[in-house]
């Protein structure tokens, strides 16, 4: 969700452009997979009375290998599924019309590997920036939180961000 981390030299160069904020109903963020570096990482796993957001982003077509490359499509840890969301407009409850994106899913789920504050910062950090309410944001500060609770004095607090 972090777009300055999407968008650095190591990942997409620029190239991606947020378009706008989506949910899919029926999914919640969890942490099922651990990285080369150790670091639990995130994903969308089922939950019938969850919600998730995420950040639209328009990605050029010969980006998606490098994009598949980044988020673990080729160490075979996640894989690359469209998925429909609905568009939304700073708040869950202000929706519009479907459509269909890519995301990406852990393929060989573990259960709850530890994050780290400069992982899960950048989640939190793209919540901020793309201006998704502060309910969702504190919604997965607490999943974050639950996942690790060593981390918490490190993570981004909305409040003293937006100020």
């Amino acid at each position: 969700m972090d777009e300055d981390r999407l968008n650095s030299s190591k990942r997409l160069n620029g190239k991606a452009k947020f378009l706008q904020a989506a949910i899919k109903k029926g999914y919640e963020l969890s942490f099922t997979h651990t990285n080369l570096e150790g670091i639990g990482t995130a994903d969308i796993v089922a939950k019938p009375t969850g919600y998730v957001i995420g950040c639209l982003y328009e990605i050029p077509e010969e980006m998606l290998g490098r994009l598949d490359q980044v988020e673990g499509v080729n160490s075979g840890a996640y894989k690359r599924v469209k998925m429909n969301v609905t568009r939304i407009d700073g708040a869950p409850t202000k929706s519009s019309e479907p459509l269909c994106a890519i995301t990406y899913v852990v393929v060989n789920k573990e259960r709850n590997p530890k994050t780290n504050a400069e992982y899960a910062n950048h989640i939190l950090r793209g919540i901020i920036t793309h201006n998704i309410d502060k309910l969702y944001f504190d919604k997965i500060r607490n999943i974050i939180i639950e996942n690790n609770p060593r981390i918490e004095r490190n993570l981004l607090n909305y409040s003293t961000w937006k100020a």
